[in-house]
Protein backbone atom coordinates (compact mmCIF):
# COMPACT_ATOMS: atom_id res chain seq x y z
CA UNK A 1 0.00 0.00 0.00
CA UNK A 2 1.67 3.52 -0.99
CA UNK A 3 1.12 6.72 0.64
CA UNK A 4 -0.34 9.80 -0.34
CA UNK A 5 1.08 12.95 0.74
CA UNK A 6 -1.48 15.77 1.29
CA UNK A 7 -0.77 19.38 -0.03
CA UNK A 8 -0.33 20.45 3.37
CA UNK A 9 2.34 17.83 4.74
CA UNK A 10 4.02 18.55 1.17
CA UNK A 11 4.64 21.84 1.83
CA UNK A 12 5.97 20.86 5.55
CA UNK A 13 8.54 18.35 3.52
CA UNK A 14 9.54 21.00 1.76
CA UNK A 15 10.62 22.96 4.49
CA UNK A 16 13.27 20.67 5.67
CA UNK A 17 16.79 21.54 4.84
CA UNK A 18 16.97 17.61 3.92
CA UNK A 19 14.27 17.22 1.34
CA UNK A 20 15.10 18.00 -2.27
CA UNK A 21 12.33 17.14 -3.68
CA UNK A 22 8.48 16.37 -2.76
CA UNK A 23 5.55 14.98 -4.26
CA UNK A 24 2.00 13.22 -3.33
CA UNK A 25 3.94 9.69 -3.77
CA UNK A 26 7.55 10.58 -3.06
CA UNK A 27 10.25 12.16 -1.16
CA UNK A 28 13.50 12.65 -3.16
CA UNK A 29 16.18 13.97 -0.15
CA UNK A 30 19.37 16.01 -0.69
CA UNK A 31 22.48 13.87 -1.98
CA UNK A 32 24.86 15.46 1.20
CA UNK A 33 21.87 14.19 3.54
CA UNK A 34 21.98 10.58 2.07
CA UNK A 35 25.66 10.51 2.42
CA UNK A 36 25.45 12.14 5.87
CA UNK A 37 22.88 8.77 6.33
CA UNK A 38 25.51 6.68 5.25
CA UNK A 39 28.20 7.85 7.18
CA UNK A 40 26.24 7.44 10.59
CA UNK A 41 24.98 4.37 9.60
CA UNK A 42 28.05 2.55 9.07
Amino acid sequence: MRTIFTKEEIVEFKKHPCVFHCSERSIHYTYEFKKRALELHT
